[in-house]
C-alpha cells in the first residue's frame, strides 16, 4: 500500500500548522525560482515587506520539512497569490504538498533508473489519489511540464466537462535543493496540489 509503510503503519507524517508569512528565501530562493520569475512579482505576490510575502505555494516549507530530516510527509497550508477570479483561480486557496524520499543506496545506481523508479512510484501514487478525489474520470500526464525545483517534472490533467485541467505539479526532487537541506544522500519526489483548484 502506498500510504503504509511494511508494518501497515502510516508512512506519511502530516502537518498543518504553519505561518502564512515566510521568507522570499523559503518562497523562492530555496525552490530555485529565478530572479526574474513572474511570481515574483509584486503584481503577482503579496509582499509584506522586501524580505517576507505571503507564501505563495505550501511548497515555500519543503525544505525546513526537508531539513529537519522528514522522508515522507504530506502538508496543507492556505496560499495566497494575486489572481484574477476565474471559474479555477481564486486569490486565497488551499494548497496540499507531499514528498516522498528514498536513501539512493536502496534505488537503482544509473540515474536514469533512478529516475524512472522515483517517477512511476510518483505517479501511481497521484493516479489512486486522482481516483479517490475526482472518481473515474480520464487523467493523463503531461511530460512536457517544467518547474523550478523538479527534475524530470510532469503536470497531472483531469477531464472536467470535455476540458483538460492542470490540477497539480510534480517531479523529482533537483538534487541541489536536497543537497542544501544537507539531504544529498537522497532522491525522492514532490508534488503540490490546490484543492479549490
Amino acid at each position: 500500500d502506498t500510504f503504509k509503510d511494511a508494518a501497515g503503519n502510516p508512512l506519511f507524517v502530516a502537518f498543518d500548522q504553519f505561518h502564512p508569512v515566510v521568507t522570499t528565501k523559503a518562497n523562492f530562493d530555496d525552490l530555485l525560482i529565478p530572479k526574474d520569475h513572474i511570481s515574483r512579482s509584486k503584481s503577482d505576490t503579496f509582499y509584506v515587506d522586501d524580505e517576507h510575502v505571503l507564501r505563495t505555494q505550501s511548497t515555500a516549507h519543503q525544505s525546513k520539512i526537508l531539513a529537519d530530516g522528514h522522508n515522507a510527509v504530506v502538508w496543507t497550508a492556505d496560499v495566497y497569490r494575486k489572481d484574477e477570479i476565474d471559474r479555477y483561480h481564486y486569490p486565497v486557496f488551499h494548497q496540499t504538498d507531499a514528498i516522498r524520499l528514498w536513501p539512493k543506496s536502496e534505488l537503482p545506481q544509473d540515474p536514469g533508473k533512478m529516475a524512472a523508479f522515483v517517477v512511476n512510484d510518483l505517479k501511481a501514487t497521484l493516479e489512486g489519489l486522482a481516483r479517490h478525489l475526482f472518481g473515474p474520470r480520464e487523467i493523463r500526464w503531461d511530460e512536457a511540464a517544467t518547474f523550478p525545483f523538479t527534475d524530470p517534472s510532469i503536470e497531472l490533467e483531469v477531464d472536467f466537462d470535455d476540458r483538460w485541467v492542470e490540477c497539480l505539479g510534480c517531479g523529482m526532487i533537483r538534487p541541489e535543493i536536497l543537497e542544501d537541506c544537507g539531504r544529498g544522500d537522497m532522491a525522492g519526489w514532490a508534488f503540490g496540489i490546490g484543492l479549490e483548484r
